[in-house]
Protein backbone atom coordinates (compact mmCIF):
# COMPACT_ATOMS: atom_id res chain seq x y z
CA UNK A 1 0.00 0.00 0.00
CA UNK A 2 2.94 2.44 0.88
CA UNK A 3 4.80 1.23 -1.77
CA UNK A 4 1.87 1.95 -4.34
CA UNK A 5 1.13 5.44 -2.41
CA UNK A 6 4.35 6.19 -3.58
CA UNK A 7 5.10 5.20 -7.31
CA UNK A 8 1.96 7.32 -7.34
CA UNK A 9 2.88 10.27 -6.15
CA UNK A 10 6.27 9.67 -8.29
CA UNK A 11 4.56 9.69 -10.99
CA UNK A 12 2.06 12.60 -10.07
CA UNK A 13 5.41 14.70 -9.51
CA UNK A 14 6.41 13.28 -13.56
CA UNK A 15 3.64 14.57 -14.99
CA UNK A 16 3.50 18.07 -12.69
CA UNK A 17 7.50 18.52 -13.65
CA UNK A 18 6.61 17.38 -17.10
CA UNK A 19 3.82 19.75 -17.91
CA UNK A 20 6.41 22.96 -16.51
CA UNK A 21 8.75 22.21 -18.76
CA UNK A 22 6.29 22.70 -21.81
CA UNK A 23 6.28 24.98 -24.60
CA UNK A 24 5.10 28.77 -23.56
CA UNK A 25 2.08 29.32 -25.14
CA UNK A 26 2.28 33.22 -25.23
CA UNK A 27 1.08 35.48 -28.21
CA UNK A 28 3.81 36.25 -30.55
CA UNK A 29 5.23 40.06 -30.41
CA UNK A 30 2.80 41.74 -33.96
CA UNK A 31 3.90 45.11 -33.22
CA UNK A 32 7.12 46.89 -33.81
CA UNK A 33 9.92 47.42 -30.70
CA UNK A 34 12.44 48.70 -32.49
CA UNK A 35 13.13 52.63 -31.46
CA UNK A 36 15.38 54.31 -34.18
CA UNK A 37 16.04 58.12 -34.82
CA UNK A 38 15.29 58.89 -38.58
CA UNK A 39 16.62 61.44 -40.53
CA UNK A 40 17.23 62.90 -43.97
CA UNK A 41 19.96 64.97 -45.67
CA UNK A 42 18.71 67.87 -48.27
CA UNK A 43 21.28 70.33 -50.15
CA UNK A 44 19.80 73.96 -50.91
CA UNK A 45 18.73 74.34 -53.62
CA UNK A 46 19.21 77.40 -56.03
CA UNK A 47 15.78 78.58 -55.12
CA UNK A 48 16.84 78.98 -51.65
CA UNK A 49 14.71 75.98 -51.03
CA UNK A 50 16.32 72.49 -49.74
CA UNK A 51 15.40 69.10 -51.47
CA UNK A 52 16.57 65.93 -50.86
CA UNK A 53 19.80 65.08 -51.27
CA UNK A 54 20.71 61.85 -53.09
CA UNK A 55 24.72 62.71 -53.70
CA UNK A 56 26.19 60.65 -50.96
CA UNK A 57 27.87 57.82 -53.36
CA UNK A 58 29.48 56.19 -49.87
CA UNK A 59 28.60 57.33 -46.65
CA UNK A 60 29.62 56.03 -43.44
CA UNK A 61 28.18 56.22 -39.81
CA UNK A 62 30.13 55.35 -37.17
CA UNK A 63 28.99 55.11 -33.49
CA UNK A 64 31.43 56.76 -30.92
CA UNK A 65 29.03 55.40 -27.82
CA UNK A 66 27.43 52.24 -26.87
CA UNK A 67 27.05 48.91 -28.90
CA UNK A 68 25.73 49.99 -31.83
CA UNK A 69 27.43 49.00 -35.26
CA UNK A 70 29.13 50.79 -38.27
CA UNK A 71 27.42 51.18 -41.72
CA UNK A 72 28.77 51.17 -44.43
CA UNK A 73 26.30 51.72 -47.07
CA UNK A 74 29.31 50.87 -50.15
CA UNK A 75 27.90 52.63 -53.58
CA UNK A 76 24.62 53.09 -52.51
CA UNK A 77 23.25 56.58 -52.88
CA UNK A 78 21.18 57.40 -49.67
CA UNK A 79 19.59 60.03 -48.47
CA UNK A 80 17.98 58.31 -45.27
CA UNK A 81 19.78 57.26 -42.46
CA UNK A 82 18.80 55.64 -38.90
CA UNK A 83 20.50 56.16 -35.81
CA UNK A 84 20.34 54.26 -32.97
CA UNK A 85 20.24 55.86 -29.24
CA UNK A 86 21.73 54.50 -26.17
CA UNK A 87 19.02 52.72 -23.97
CA UNK A 88 21.34 53.68 -20.71
CA UNK A 89 23.00 57.33 -21.49
CA UNK A 90 21.07 60.20 -22.58
CA UNK A 91 23.62 61.25 -25.31
CA UNK A 92 24.60 58.88 -28.27
CA UNK A 93 27.71 60.46 -30.79
CA UNK A 94 28.06 59.16 -34.29
CA UNK A 95 30.36 60.53 -37.23
CA UNK A 96 29.14 60.97 -40.52
CA UNK A 97 30.95 60.57 -43.61
CA UNK A 98 29.24 61.61 -46.50
CA UNK A 99 31.44 60.11 -48.82
CA UNK A 100 33.99 57.32 -47.98
CA UNK A 101 36.56 58.50 -50.28
CA UNK A 102 36.60 61.78 -48.44
CA UNK A 103 38.70 62.30 -45.39
CA UNK A 104 35.60 64.74 -44.45
CA UNK A 105 33.24 64.04 -41.21
CA UNK A 106 31.10 65.26 -38.78
CA UNK A 107 30.44 64.17 -35.53
CA UNK A 108 26.41 64.49 -34.39
CA UNK A 109 25.91 64.17 -30.33
CA UNK A 110 22.45 63.50 -29.69
CA UNK A 111 20.78 64.61 -26.41
CA UNK A 112 17.26 62.99 -25.21
CA UNK A 113 15.64 61.92 -22.46
CA UNK A 114 14.29 58.26 -22.22
CA UNK A 115 11.24 57.23 -21.07
CA UNK A 116 10.36 53.04 -21.01
CA UNK A 117 7.12 52.08 -22.23
CA UNK A 118 5.31 49.19 -21.85
CA UNK A 119 3.94 47.42 -25.45
CA UNK A 120 2.06 44.51 -24.00
CA UNK A 121 2.59 41.01 -22.64
CA UNK A 122 3.78 39.53 -25.49
CA UNK A 123 6.22 42.48 -26.58
CA UNK A 124 7.68 43.40 -23.37
CA UNK A 125 9.49 47.10 -22.92
CA UNK A 126 10.97 49.71 -25.23
CA UNK A 127 12.62 52.79 -24.99
CA UNK A 128 10.86 56.14 -26.53
CA UNK A 129 13.14 59.04 -26.76
CA UNK A 130 12.47 62.73 -26.49
CA UNK A 131 15.10 64.63 -28.70
CA UNK A 132 15.99 68.14 -26.76
CA UNK A 133 19.22 68.59 -29.18
CA UNK A 134 21.59 67.38 -31.55
CA UNK A 135 25.13 69.35 -31.67
CA UNK A 136 27.69 68.78 -34.64
CA UNK A 137 30.41 70.04 -35.64
CA UNK A 138 30.87 71.73 -39.39
CA UNK A 139 33.06 70.31 -41.55
CA UNK A 140 30.20 68.74 -44.35
CA UNK A 141 27.12 69.82 -42.50
CA UNK A 142 25.80 73.05 -42.29
CA UNK A 143 23.23 72.70 -39.98
CA UNK A 144 20.46 70.36 -38.55
CA UNK A 145 16.56 70.73 -37.71
CA UNK A 146 14.50 68.66 -35.37
CA UNK A 147 11.40 67.88 -37.22
CA UNK A 148 10.04 65.93 -35.12
CA UNK A 149 11.17 65.42 -31.49
CA UNK A 150 9.71 61.79 -30.04
CA UNK A 151 11.32 58.98 -31.27
CA UNK A 152 8.66 56.48 -31.01
CA UNK A 153 8.26 52.65 -32.52
CA UNK A 154 6.70 54.23 -35.90
CA UNK A 155 8.83 54.32 -38.85
CA UNK A 156 6.93 56.83 -41.07
CA UNK A 157 7.90 59.66 -38.64
CA UNK A 158 11.00 62.12 -39.70
CA UNK A 159 13.00 63.39 -36.22
CA UNK A 160 15.53 65.04 -38.05
CA UNK A 161 16.91 67.00 -41.03
CA UNK A 162 20.64 67.34 -42.22
CA UNK A 163 21.80 70.11 -44.06
CA UNK A 164 25.20 69.41 -46.15
CA UNK A 165 27.18 72.74 -47.87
Amino acid sequence: MIRSLLLLMALAGTLLFAQSCTKDEREPCLQPRTTVLRAQTIHPADTGTARPDTVLPNPQLRPLTGLAQQYIFSGKRLSNFTFTLSNVADSSRWILRPDSALALEDTLTFYYQRQLRFLSNACGYTNFYNLDRVATTRHVIDSVFIMRADITTDANVLNLRLLFY
